[in-house]
């Protein structure tokens, strides 16, 4: 569903969604819903008319267990959205 490089520094995993085009809807319409605050990766790109399949997440203030929930929830929007 998505791939990543484990980061080795830093507070920020960039995610690329495999299938979907702009990520946009998926989280501003989706992932909020189930209480996972992402950022699209559009937010980070100077063309904001162009689509991008990228995710921006955050983990400096979570707890291991937040990022667990998080990234279930997200992965249930995932799911969701791709076997529409």
């Amino acid at each position: 569903m998505v791939t990543f490089n484990e980061p080795t520094a830093g507070m920020f995993i960039w995610m690329k969604v495999n299938g979907i085009d702009d990520t946009r809807k998926l989280i501003y319409e989706k992932a909020l819903g189930q209480e996972v605050l992402l950022l699209p990766g559009s937010a980070f790109f100077p063309d904001q008319s162009k689509t991008y399949p990228y995710v921006r997440v955050s983990y400096s203030l979570c707890t291991p267990e937040q990022i667990e929930t998080g990234m279930a929830r997200f992965g249930k929007v995932l799911r969701e959205e791709l076997h529409k």
